[in-house]
Formats: structure tokens, sequence, C-alpha cells
């Protein structure tokens, strides 16, 4: 058997990751039930995580209403300046506004997880395919003023048993919102116990984006 490939992986942009990423979802499941104990734990296996190379760490502010980002921070707290990427999504929590991306509600949401965080600039954020006309353009000022590095995007996936038109409208979906957003870097979900899609779907003229992990 060949041994995986564990050279770091160019994203774009001057990131570099880890081919296998860290989902931090499972911090937020336990939201109104969390201990010192599930909290020490948690950041235990974040730090194994770290210390056996994965740098890119992923998280959103929809993640336990926060905790999952809050959780985080404590860690990259104790991890200064250790080239570790941070990623986090938006577009779930909408609070007292009409959707998501209503007016400044965006900028809003990411000072809050600037501060979960306890960073100044995040390496990726990623929208939602909601209300993408205001997102986008939030999303470039951002980049712009050099609070977030890339903007990121997931690629397309269905689930293991979905019926063929069901995979082709996932891709179609992806490419028509691939083309708005114009991502700098896009990663998908990946199982190594699946075989992989056999969908195909036309690709529209772009920037090429990095690949990353899931």
């Amino acid at each position: 058997m060949t041994a995986p490939d564990l050279t770091r992986r160019h994203l774009g942009r001057g990131l570099f990751a880890h081919p296998l990423g860290v989902n931090c979802g499972a911090s937020g499941l336990s939201q109104g039930t969390e201990s010192e104990t599930d909290d020490g734990r948690f950041l235990d296996g974040l730090g194994r995580a770290v210390e056996l190379g994965a740098n890119l760490l992923d998280t959103a502010d929809s993640y336990g209403a926060g905790r999952a980002e809050r959780m985080l921070g404590r860690l990259l707290r104790g991890y200064p300046n250790n080239g570790l990427l941070v990623s986090s999504k938006v577009g779930r929590i909408r609070g007292s506004a009409p959707h998501a991306y209503a007016g400044r509600h965006i900028h809003h949401q990411f000072q809050q997880t600037q501060e979960s965080l306890y960073v100044e600039e995040l390496d990726l954020y990623v929208p939602q395919d909601r209300y993408l006309g205001t997102a986008i353009d939030q999303m470039q000022t951002l980049r712009e003023l050099g609070a977030i590095r890339a903007i990121g995007m997931r690629g397309p996936y269905t689930h293991y048993g979905a019926a063929p038109e069901e995979r082709t409208a996932c891709a179609q979906r992806f490419l028509y919102l691939f083309c708005l957003i114009k991502p700098n870097v896009v990663w998908t979900r990946f199982t190594a116990s699946r075989p992989p899609s056999s969908s195909k779907a036309r690709a529209c003229s772009t920037s090429q984006p990095g690949t990353g992990p899931a």
C-alpha cells in the first residue's frame, strides 16, 4: 500500500494547509449541556491534531450559536504565531435582521467572529448560497481591507445514494455559484471509503482557485 502524501497543499494567496483539516462543529453540539470536562476534552483533541500537523481549522458562527468559535479562540490563544489557518462561515444566523445577509449584518457577524476567535484577520471566509449579491460585495470588501485573506466555497456534495439527476443538478448549481462568487479556494468533502462521483459538468471561465480539505 502506498503511503499517503502528507505534503502541505498550496491553497492559493500564500495559504499552505495540511491535507487533513479539522472541522470544529462538534464543539457546538452540546450547547446548553457543556461542562469544563467537555471543554477540556475538546481542546485536548484539537491540540493533539495541531501537534500532529493539522493546521487548517474550520468552524462557523452557527456551530453551537457561536460556541465553536469561542472554543477555537481559546485554542488559538495558546498557539500564537504557529501558522494555523482559520476558516469560518456566515449565512445561517440572522438575529433580528430580515435575513442573514441583510445590510451590514454580515459585517456585524464578522466582527463577532473576530472577537470570538481572538483574531485580527481570517484566512478563509465562506458565504452560503442565498442573497449572494450583497454577500459577495461584502466578502470582496473584507478581502480588499485585509480582514480576510481568501474567499472560500464548498464544492458540490450529494449523499452516496443520490440519483444521477440529483448529482447533475448539484454540480450545475455549484458551477452557477462558482461563476458568481469567483472564490480563491474551493474545498470538498471526501471520504476515502466511498467511490468518487462520476458526475460531469462544464466549468465556467474564471480564475483558478485552490482546493483544500473539507
